[in-house]
């Protein structure tokens, strides 16, 4: 018989102010909040209570990531507290495109698309809410294989989050489908080591001297080296990320010589003595 919980002896008591029976709250936390802190469960079941979603129908749930259990809803919870605000005017997409930037109704290719559009309509609203998912930021490096299996479905499906989220930004605020934080979980290949001779090379293309290079680099990453330090001192994956946002920037200008600097005066020539050969030698003192 429903009821308002009695918390179970290991949960927080703040859980007997949520609408879920005993045996209920015990089934989240073996099968679908496994290893969740109390905390964690009590934030769960009130974001459950908040949106009406049903975790037992997989409209929303929470998965332990490195950082702690995190809660996702499912594209079908997205739609659904879409639908229940009354103000959704439909959808246009999802539409496809590869690296020639063409927009396709269907992706039949073998490879993954580069990305893939959705634009939510809003009632009232004169314009809809594109949502665009490109396979460079959620596909290459998720570790959900799903992703990699149905490449184009995925997309979609992130593309379509982006859009609801849009436009309806209160009721959908920080909340994520499965496959934008697929994403964070993967492992990121390190960057390549920076040579000397490559560091000299980006250093003079850009203009760059290395004291100024220091001082972008600890206001860039938020670190704190001195300015005189050595290349070599530097965080290798550190360096190598600077390299990188520096070979996007323009080169600097040259400092130009001060407007009020003259030249230095050249000294007039002296003439050279010439040589007579019929002039009569001088005379000897």
């Amino acid at each position: 018989m429903s009821a308002l919980v009695k918390a179970p002896e290991h949960a927080p008591a703040e859980l007997a102010e949520v609408s879920y029976t005993r045996e209920q709250v015990e089934l989240i936390k073996r099968t679908i909040c496994v290893d969740a802190t109390d905390d964690e469960l009590k934030l769960f079941l009130a974001r459950c209570a908040k949106t009406g979603l049903d975790p037992f129908m997989r409209q929303i749930y929470s998965i332990k990531r490195k950082k702690g259990h995190v809660i996702q809803v499912g594209i079908d919870g997205y739609r659904l507290i879409a639908q229940r605000t009354g103000e959704c005017d439909g959808q246009e997409g999802p539409y496809w495109c590869g690296p020639d930037g063409v927009w396709r109704e269907v992706w039949l290719e073998k490879g993954p698309p580069a990305a893939a559009r959705v634009t939510v309509f809003r009632k009232g609203q004169s314009r809809g809410y594109t949502g665009t998912a490109l396979w460079s930021e959620y596909g290459v490096n998720s570790s959900n294989d799903l992703v990699r299996q149905m490449p184009a479905g995925m997309l979609a499906k992130v593309a379509e989050s982006v859009a609801l989220r849009k436009a309806f930004p209160q009721e959908l605020s920080g909340m994520y489908v499965e496959e934008e934080m697929a994403q964070a979980d993967a492992a990121r290949p390190a960057p390549p080591a920076v040579t000397p001779e490559q560091l000299k090379q980006v250093l003079a293309e850009k203009n760059w001297g290395w004291t100024l290079a220091v001082k972008a680099i600890n206001g860039n990453l938020n670190t704190n080296y001195p300015t005189d330090v050595h290349p070599t001192a530097i965080d290798p994956a550190q360096l190598a990320d600077f390299v990188a946002w520096l070979r996007t920037q323009p080169p600097r200008p040259k400092a130009a010589p001060a407007a009020n600097q003259q030249p230095a005066p050249q000294a007039d020539p002296q003439p050279q003595p010439t040589h007579d050969p019929d002039a009569e030698p001088a005379d000897a003192a």
